[in-house]
């Protein structure tokens, strides 16, 4: 059993914690969380044709993972501003489309 003195230690600390982070949560209730908007750059195709004549190589695949298991990288300027950030995915390969005019120094390896 606690004696009074180390229950009175252990109370005044639990309040001043309480204390701390109600004083903490308040002084910063009003700072604005920052919006950031970028633009993607993507190239739409209105046929198969249209993206089978632009392309060297076409991979129809499916992220093997949720998106929040995923190795997210984020780089930053010097002043702490993001200068980049994306996803490492890992994918499971559904079907090899088109391999016939793949650059030379492209090595598909498949394992299953």
């Amino acid at each position: 059993m606690l004696n009074t003195s180390l229950k009175r230690v252990i109370t005044l600390t639990v309040v001043a914690l309480i204390i701390f982070l109600s004083l903490f949560l308040i002084m910063n209730i009003n700072n604005p969380i920052p919006e950031v908007h970028v633009d993607a750059n993507e190239i739409t195709f209105e046929t198969p044709e249209e993206l089978d004549a632009a392309a060297d190589l076409i991979i129809i695949a499916s992220p093997s993972k949720k998106f929040m298991d995923r190795e997210h990288q984020v780089t930053f300027f010097d002043d702490g501003t993001i200068q980049d950030y994306y996803t490492l995915t890992e994918v499971q390969v559904d079907k090899v489309d088109k391999v016939d005019k793949a650059p030379n120094n492209f090595k598909i390896i498949l394992s299953v």
